[in-house]
């Protein structure tokens, strides 16, 4: 029992070692994380320490630090072995103290091997010889005893004992079981212990697997104390010592007969054979291995009563006695072995070999078997219970199987059907179902089934995953959602509220055992298993079920995680349509596959009409509710391969993929889906109470894969899509030639935008403003662009696509920083120290988070005075985002920077917030000026806007003044600013300059 208990554990390391290795060469760089998610497994078995050395020795990881350097360990035995070549094979070091974890441990070593089977290093696993001593002493060994682990050289690996002795771990251990073995797996000896006197028995056995010897002692007194001792002392001594006294009384009957004839002889050397078969008998009858003994002919001459019991449907060695072993054999049948199985162990019986085999038996235990022939042709065998031991190598198998099987699935639905196979065929059951948790409608739902092939079970299958279930269920499912626990039943044929014990039995199953996939107090899934054997719960395996659950649970929670986040980065949350972004992927790959299949796809643009009509009418949950519907419709339109996406707002994109070769012929079926939407979209919508009318207008491209970019394609598009809208609405449009001519001259242009910005090839020009006295107060300046090829570019025509590509914000810097630079020349002269200089800021330059800071830093780059520097704004600007507005104003009108509100009264300004905004001066705007003595219409506006900068305490300047009464008029009316073509056009600025001396020389005339 001791030897069993030792080679179990030294087996559960060995297993952890090839598990971890696998993992190390397959996926080195993620082996952390890794071994934090088997820590838990690791720290069962107090392996404290996993490491790994190079094919030089040199240490490249260890967990006990992963940020250790690299040492050379090629001097540790444990490493040293495996480069001089020993081969596959576990080796157990002596206790060292550790150069990383500074801890005395046993070392439990491998070779690593790359997968072409090169020798690439060591992996070492580090046991605490405490925890092995620790174990030993939970067994009952009684007073004076002791049980002592070493290497086959006499190396102390772990001891225990209740003496006063104290073995230390640097000893060396010396006697028969080391000096004397000779070939023998077990023994026994006699010593008198030179530390206290105490004579006593010691049980050695040798484990070759491992090169390990265990030895057992107990004193002589306590042996003879009680008959039960004595069964103790057989059971150490094992099977070796029942072969021996098998041997033993055929030697005592051997000699009688050939050294005495007579009947007085024969008798005695008979008296003698029984005394040592009773003897035998006895010994055998207190093991707690099955012991047999099959003759010549193969049959049973002796057994204990455990073998009968084991092996067939009967008690003792009496019932069985003479059968043959072939008989023997196939009593197993009625356990549930099968035929291909009882060949097997014939074949196996006949012919042992060297070594054990291990053996499965039908009701589900395993037993481990040592069979030898004896001199005379027959089989003596030995056959140890080792279910406990498989069973943890098959729970340490199944976690690894898992993990495993999670890590290579990218998806659940992939890992469900992976895991149930994994653990079904690791444990031996016969079939199994996975249960998915709905927690919308809080049911269970049979999501993946799965089966070993068996016939039978196609009928209980069907039966078993046909009924949802819901908290409150009875059988087995039910059970495992009321208690949130692993549940096992032993026969399901006789479980009251069992739902289909009926089933279950003519498919032949029993036993069954379910647990919940679940992370804390959220549930996920139940998985379930049944086999064709009544079978006792087994708490190890459900507790080993219990953490399998939970880890499959966090899987699922990640994923889930990962499929929301990947929701909400390519789809549109309210109508659950692809994004712009995953739009722009897609399209990518439909212009790849269009150049390879020379075959055409396109684009259809949708924008919804007067989609801002119901939002101000009916509110924007109507608004969102027409969007869904229109989704909707959009996705019933086109076929599967195709897409449809939300651009934003009320747009919409259509992919169509696979279109005809033939570029009229895809014309005409792009053209044909683009009226069935048009058809679809405009039937009313049904909007909560409200009857609603709408309809769209589409633009259409076609592509073939050749090189133009996924935004060339949406902008083509797009210009369709506005072409639709000037034709009147609900209607569609293809992209046409002369429209690519715009998008080409364009493209060309913000070429050419950003070359001259590099090259310096934009300039200011300055338009004089003028007070009631005829004095230049200031400048606005005004950007000039002069192409050396286009020659003088208008910014009419340069400005709205500097906007649109974004260069409007270097520029509007580079307008800025001129003008602060202006200002700062200008002032080392007297005749321009007082000069102001109005500079234009676009919306989309003053929407940037960080203008306010821009503006500082240029100021104190440059040591321009601010209270000179004016910076105009437009009314569009306040739309949106007012109080930020607000903000970006107020913090530069603290350091004197002025605002002024330019084309007042052409755009849309709330006299709520015009109150509020640190204004300093209203731009009447030229088009009121210019009619201002022939139409009543702008006369009035300009008188209305002069009272109402009187009122608001602003200055009024009014620009596009172009004659003598036009000044004179705005300034009977109040405005005495003035800027336009009566006195002067934008000019470069030395003209300027000249202009400003010109004005003042004839002001000091007029003085004079």
């Amino acid at each position: 029992m001791h030897a069993e208990k030792v080679d179990a554990t030294i087996s559960t390391i060995n297993v952890s070692l090839i598990g971890l290795r696998e993992h190390w060469v397959r996926n080195r760089q993620d082996f952390p994380a890794i071994l934090a998610q088997l820590n838990g497994q690791l720290k069962d078995r107090l392996i404290f320490q996993v490491s790994f050395t190079d094919a030089r020795g040199m240490l490249v990881f260890s967990s006990a630090d992963p940020a250790a350097a690299a040492l050379d360990l090629s001097d540790r035995e444990h490493v040293r072995v495996h480069l001089d070549g020993h081969g596959d094979k576990l080796f157990v070091s002596k206790a060292v103290l550790g150069r990383v974890s500074k801890k005395w441990s046993v070392q439990f070593t491998r070779p690593v091997y790359t997968t072409n089977g090169k020798f690439n290093g060591v992996i070492v696993a580090s046991v605490a010889p405490a925890y092995l001593s620790r174990l030993y002493k939970q067994l009952d060994l009684g007073e004076g005893a002791s049980i002592v682990l070493a290497r086959e050289d006499g190396a102390i690996l772990a001891e225990a004992r209740r003496t006063t002795e104290n073995l230390k771990l640097d000893s060396m251990l010396t006697g028969p079981a080391f000096d004397q073995r000779q070939g023998s797996t077990d023994g026994r000896y006699t010593r008198v212990s030179h530390i206290d006197g105490v004579e006593r028995f010691f049980a050695w056995r040798y484990l070759s697997r491992y090169g390990l010897v265990i030895i057992v002692g107990q004193s002589v007194k306590d042996a003879y104390s009680a008959y039960s001792s004595q069964r103790n002392m057989y059971l150490g001594a094992g099977a070796a010592g029942t072969i021996l006294l098998v041997l033993l009384g055929w030697n005592v009957l051997q000699t009688a007969r050939s050294r005495h004839r007579t009947a007085k002889a024969l008798k005695l050397a008979l008296d003698e054979a029984a005394a040592a078969r009773a003897t035998l008998v006895d010994a055998i009858g207190c093991l707690s291995e099955s012991f047999c003994l099959f003759d010549a002919d193969d049959r049973l001459l002796l057994c204990n009563r455990i073998y009968a019991q084991s092996f067939t449907d009967f008690e003792c060695f009496e019932d069985i006695a003479g059968m043959r072993f072939e008989d023997v054999a196939r009593l197993s049948l009625a356990k549930g072995d099968v035929e291909g199985w009882i060949k097997l162990r014939l074949q196996r019986h006949r012919h042992p070999g060297a070594g054990v085999w291990v053996l499965k038996l039908g009701n589900g235990c395993w037993v481990e078997v040592s069979e030898q022939h004896t001199r005379s042709g027959g089989i003596v065998g030995v056959r140890r219970d080792v279910t406990a031991q498989k069973q943890i190598e098959q729970r340490q198998a199944m976690e690894y199987a898992v993990t495993l099987s999670l890590a290579e699935s990218a998806t659940t639905f992939i890992a469900a059907p992976k895991i149930m196979r994994t653990i079904g065929e690791t444990l031996g059951w016969d079939c199994g179902a996975f249960w998915r948790w709905d927690k919308h409608t809080r049911l269970l739902a049979c999501a993946e089934s799965w089966s070993a092939g068996s016939t039978g079970l196609a009928q209980f299958m069907v039966a078993n995953s046909a009924q949802d279930h819901m908290n409150g269920s009875a059988g087995l499912i039910g059970r495992v959602l009321m208690s949130g626990e692993p549940v096992w039943i032993a026969d399901v044929c006789v479980e009251p509220g069992f739902l289909h014990a009926g089933v279950a039995a003519r498919a032949g199953l029993h036993a069954a055992f379910a647990f919940p996939v679940r992370v804390g107090a959220e549930l996920f899934g139940v998985m379930e298993f049944f086999i064709r054997h009544v079978r006792e719960p087994d708490p190890a395996l459900m507790t080993t079920a219990r953490s399998v659950g939970s880890q499959i649970g966090q899987f699922i929670a990640r994923k889930t995680a990962e499929d929301e986040s990947r929701q909400l980065a390519f789809y549109d949350p309210l109508t659950g349509l692809p994004n712009r972004r995953l739009l722009s992927d897609r399209l990518q790959h439909a212009l790849a596959a269009a150049l390879r299949s020379k075959r055409h796809g396109g684009l259809l643009f949708i924008d919804l009409d007067n989609f801002k009509a119901i939002n101000d009418t009916l509110g924007h949950d109507k608004g969102d509710l027409l969007l869904q519907q229109v989704a909707s419709r959009l996705t019933g339109c086109v076929r599967v391969i195709d897409t449809v996406a939300r651009q934003g707002g009320d747009e919409f994109v259509v992919m169509l993929t696979d279109l005809s070769e033939v570029a009229s012929e895809a014309a005409k079926q792009a053209e044909a889906i683009g009226d069935k939407i048009l058809e679809a979209l405009t039937r009313p919508y049904q909007l909560g109470s409200h009857v609603y009318h709408n309809s769209a207008s589409i633009g259409a491209t076609l592509f073939d894969g050749q090189l133009v970019s996924t935004d060339e394609h949406l902008k083509r598009a797009d210009l369709a899509m506005y072409q639709a809208k000037a034709a009147g609405r609900n209607t569609l449009r293809f992209f046409e030639a002369d429209m690519q001519a715009v998008v080409l001259r364009r493209a060309a242009l913000e070429t050419d935008l950003r070359h001259s910005l590099q090259n310096d090839q934009f300039l200011l020009h300055y338009q004089a403003q003028i007070d009631a006295a005829g004095s230049v107060t200031g400048a606005e300046a005004l950007l000039r662009w002069q192409h050396p090829v286009r020659g003088f570019t208008s910014p009419a025509e340069f400005i709205p696509a500097a906007e649109e590509s974004g260069l409007i914000l270097p520029l509007g810097r580079w307008v800025l920083e001129t003008a602060c630079l202006q200002l700062v020349s200008w002032s080392a002269s007297a005749a321009t120290a007082r000069l102001t200089l109005a500079v234009n800021v676009s919306a989309r330059q003053f929407r940037q988070p960080d203008f306010t800071s821009q503006v500082v830093e240029l100021l104190n780059r440059t040591g321009a005075d601010p209270r000179l520097l004016k910076l105009e704004l437009t009314e569009s600007m306040l739309l949106d985002n007012v109080e930020q507005i607000i903000d970006k104003m107020s913090a530069l009108k603290v350091l004197g920077v002025g605002f002024a509100l330019d084309d007042f009264g052409t755009g849309y300004s709330s006299l709520s917030y015009l109150k509020r905004l640190p204004l300093g001066q209203l731009k009447i705007d030229q088009s009121f000026v210019r009619d201002v003595l022939s139409d009543p219409n702008d006369a009035a506006i300009v008188r209305t806007i002069l009272a109402l900068a009187q009122s608001l305490g602003l200055e009024v300047i009014a620009e596009g003044v172009e004659t003598a009464p036009q000044r004179d008029f705005l300034a009977r009316h109040g405005c005495h600013a003035y800027q336009g073509y009566l006195f002067s056009q934008p000019v470069p600025l030395e003209q300027f300059e000249a202009l400003n001396l010109g004005f003042q020389v004839q002001r000091n005339t007029k003085t004079a």
